[in-house]
């Protein structure tokens, strides 16, 4: 494979594919979802669920908490309320539609 093919065929960065879901689905900007705090129960839940699409990308939880600002553990956490939540039918309608929307192809600029 050259060097051009393996551009090509890499995923999109997951952090700003996850910032821009987040964004749209939450109306949170990545550095709002940053800031220390859990005083918004919006702010938390797009905080996890931003955590839990950046773990669904393959990355580690070490991975995840670093460009999340946060310790592993926590992206751990995040995790797994995200999967407690997805019982309820409309939240996993939700997550999955989000997970989707990381994976639509997008257009290479030249």
């Amino acid at each position: 494979m050259t060097p051009l093919s393996l551009t090509l065929s890499t995923p999109i960065a997951p952090t700003p594919t996850v910032a821009r879901i987040i964004a749209q689905r939450f109306g949170i900007t990545w550095p709002e979802l940053l800031e220390p705090g859990r005083d918004r129960q919006r702010l938390v839940l797009a905080r996890h669920t931003a955590a839990w699409l950046l773990r669904s990308t393959g990355l580690s939880y070490p991975e995840v908490g670093k460009l999340m600002q946060r310790h592993h553990t926590t992206a751990m956490e995040s995790c797994r309320a995200v999967e407690r939540m997805r019982a309820d039918k409309a939240t996993r309608a939700l997550t999955d539609a989000m997970r989707a929307d990381m994976v639509k192809p997008h257009e290479v600029s030249e």
